[in-house]
């Protein structure tokens, strides 16, 4: 341990090297000039930095493995506490898990405990579920779910594409977008809509 005058910092170093560095800023590791409370630096050849958080001993379905809490001290119109937190949960066999994001305080003061987005281990996305079925499922509790394609800006003129979900898939190693598509447009007054589906005939040529 060893106090750096001229750049004002207090090192900890480890194996003839300076390991962490705090400053007027904050905690730095691997880095002697951290631009925030705490930056953690690396070559990105080497990996970039990280930062672990790790649980000790054996884990059942449903643990929490580790979590990112987000604390929120204004007592203004509510109790201070959690907000928000990234939650990292074991999955059934322990060794695998999920990635949830949760928000939404219960109650003045107690801990957000909603779970806005799910990131299941086989890689499917949950927005008001833990347990998607497809790769994305949007479910809402006794409403309607929605999912929402917004064109923002100018008023749309005549024949302006509004949105549309295009099928793609992968030919000869090369993703084809033409395969098939719904598409929401403008017509011909600019102010109502028409919706054409688009597939690919047996030939290549897209129909409509």
């Amino acid at each position: 341990v060893f106090y750096n005058n001229p750049s004002n910092y207090l090192a900890f170093g480890a194996s003839g090297a300076t390991q962490a560095v705090v400053n007027g800023t904050g905690l730095g590791i691997g880095t002697t000039s951290p631009a925030a409370q705490l930056e953690i630096s690396r070559a990105g050849t080497s990996g970039g930095g990280v930062m672990r958080l790790t649980s000790t001993g054996e884990t059942s379905a449903g643990d929490a493995v580790g979590k990112i809490e987000f604390y929120n001290s204004d007592t203004t119109d509510h109790t201070a506490g959690v907000m928000a937190s990234i939650k990292a949960i074991a999955g059934p066999s322990g060794g695998e898990g999920h990635l949830q994001f949760l928000t939404d305080m219960p109650s003045e003061g107690a801990e957000a405990n909603q779970v806005a987005l799910h990131l299941h281990s086989n890689a499917n996305v949950g927005i008001g579920t833990t347990s998607p079925a497809t790769q994305l499922q949007v479910t809402a509790t006794d409403a309607t779910s929605a999912i929402t394609i917004h064109r923002d800006g100018s008023n749309p003129s005549t024949n302006t594409s509004l949105g549309k979900i295009i099928f793609a898939q992968d030919y000869n190693g090369t993703q084809q977008n033409a395969w098939g598509q719904i598409e929401l447009k403008t017509n011909a007054s600019s102010t109502r809509t028409d919706m054409a589906f688009k597939v690919k005939s047996t030939s290549g040529n897209e129909m409509t």
